[in-house]
């Protein structure tokens, strides 16, 4: 990167170590996010060693678990639940997580029932590289179409430079693995920035219609801090009848709406990794007062739902499974050692410069002091 810059001066070195910087804290942070859950697991095993046996209870015995020693006129409203996936065996893949407005979140074992831990939500390791893996969001509109330039800029550069030299095996692996860069940038771009990917894709003459929200004023039934008269088991069974969740997409997600007195259950793919539906998504609106469904959204009803729900899966690895984790994982270390080489090279070809000016000086005295010494 440092040869594209002007110069090889103080003011191309600085650009560059800026330029590098936030995106290697973007591509570390990256890199530990697709293995978050399990470092969080490592962490904090008492939130995720669940008993390992099928089958499950009903949510709301879920929801009481998770109250624990929530009681009095500032309980938390719980604001919604991360359900965890499921085996052909009937065993779930972690615990549930319980979110309360109050920002702390609980832990249950679906399958007995048992409250494991409650914690602050913003203490996960999810949560912290989340803020650091979303750093181009600080820079507003242009954050990220002014980081993602700067990245494909930087590979693409690397990648020349790869390419022009006598490849040998070593580098053609290197370049095999930032090659793979360039989608996980354009994922990441269309995450951050979704508005582009709808621009792009209505360009191809692909609609995308947007997860619908309840609008109706008669659907509008704000529960003002009161419990739900529609229990959270009862909504999701609501959304089931409704025929979201269709073939191999399950409950995830259910939360509620306060605001307008809804509950939203979204159903996302479980079937094999590589599936065309790994990345279909329905969100089904029940009501919490009556227990109707009041609409469905789902991404396969078009062409452009569907591929606007393909970054997520990709820019994850999950799409492919574990074996897409390790190859995103790879991706993401190839960039770090880009850039770790670049700034090793920044400081080599500085070190010299400074060594010079605190020994003879700078300015115009600094020629004339290498004379005199000699060199």
């Amino acid at each position: 990167m440092i040869a594209i810059l002007p110069g090889p001066g103080a003011i191309g070195r600085m650009a560059a170590v800026l330029l590098s910087v936030p995106l290697l804290v973007i591509a570390c942070s990256g890199v530990l996010l697709v293995w978050a859950v399990e470092i969080d697991a490592v962490l904090n095993p008492d939130l995720y060693e669940i008993s390992g046996e099928s089958g499950r209870v009903s949510l709301d015995d879920v929801v009481a678990a998770g109250r624990g020693d929530r009681t009095g006129p500032s309980f938390a409203i719980l604001d919604r639940i991360l359900i965890p996936s499921y085996q052909q065996d009937g065993r779930a893949s972690g615990p549930y997580r319980l979110l309360y407005t109050d920002g702390t979140e609980s832990f249950v074992d679906g399958s007995s029932g048992r409250l494991m831990g409650q914690r602050v939500t913003g203490e996960g390791i999810k949560e912290q590289l989340l803020r650091l893996h979303g750093l181009p969001a600080g820079l507003g509109a242009v954050g990220y179409p002014f980081i993602g330039a700067i990245f494909f800029a930087m590979t693409a550069f690397r990648l020349h430079r790869l390419f022009r030299a006598l490849p040998s095996v070593g580098s053609l692996l290197f370049a095999a693995l930032l090659l793979l860069c360039f989608p996980l940038g354009l994922t990441g771009l269309l995450l951050g920035a979704p508005s582009s990917g709808r621009t792009l894709l209505g360009m191809g003459g692909l609609e995308v219609t947007a997860e619908k929200r309840v609008s109706e004023p008669d659907w509008i039934e704000p529960l003002f801090g009161a419990a739900p008269s529609v229990s959270w088991e009862a909504a999701l069974q609501a959304a089931y009848a409704a025929g979201g969740g269709a073939g191999d997409l399950t409950p995830r997600v259910i939360s509620l709406d306060q605001d307008r007195g809804v509950y939203r259950v979204r159903m996302r793919e479980q079937g094999w990794p590589g599936s065309p539906l790994a990345s279909a998504s329905d969100i089904v609106t029940v009501s919490a007062v009556t227990a109707q469904p009041l609409d469905i959204w789902s991404s396969r009803t078009s062409a452009g739902n569907s591929l606007a729900m393909i970054p997520f899966p990709l820019h994850g690895g999950g799409w492919l499974g574990i074996a897409g984790r390790i190859a995103v994982t790879l991706a993401g270390l190839s960039f770090i050692l880009m850039l770790m080489r670049q700034l090793r090279r920044i400081y080599i070809d500085t070190l010299p410069t400074a060594r010079s000016e605190i020994i003879y000086g700078s300015g115009p005295d600094l020629q004339s002091g290498r004379e005199e010494s000699g060199q």
